[in-house]
Formats: structure tokens, sequence, C-alpha cells
């Protein structure tokens, strides 16, 4: 026999392949940054972008005790400031 059929379901292989996606995209700071603004609506303000964050990327806040600052940074470089203390993609 050439080929074995997998005994997974398409429901296992979806699943499977959202968490590799979700490991994928909290890789880089500014990808789980996008990721967090968008699950926001596009714009937030600073204490909620921390927020969802940190519940995205628990490994990459573990690596990095500022992670606050580094969030900092990567809006200034790669975002929109709408307000102060506001921003968007």
């Amino acid at each position: 026999m050439i080929w074995k059929r997998l005994e997974q379901s398409l429901y296992q292989v979806c699943w499977d392949k959202a968490i590799e996606f979700k490991k994928d995209v909290s890789k880089t700071w500014r990808s789980v940054i996008r990721v967090a603004l968008m699950k926001l609506g596009g714009s937030a303000p600073l204490k909620e972008i921390y927020n969802e964050v940190y519940l995205i990327a628990k490994d990459l806040i573990a690596n990095n005790k500022n992670f606050e600052a580094k969030i900092r940074q990567q809006l200034q470089l790669h975002f929109n400031n709408v307000s102060r203390g506001v921003w968007s993609v």
C-alpha cells in the first residue's frame, strides 16, 4: 500500500493548522501587536494593547521583562498614533 489514510477528522486538521498559525504569528513583536490591534477593532488605548498582547504572546513576554517598553517601541516604529496613548493599524 502506497498511501495510508490518516485517522484525523477535518476539524482536527483545521485545529492543528490554527495552532501552527498562532505560533507563527506570535514570533515577532510587530505581528503580535498588529493582531492585537486588529482584535481590538483597529485602534485602541495603550492599556488595552498591553492586555491583548499579554493574552496573545505569553512566550515573548516571558523572554522580555520590559515588554511594555518593547510594545511602545514597536508602536512608534510601525503604527499610527491617533491621539495621546491611542494607536491604530
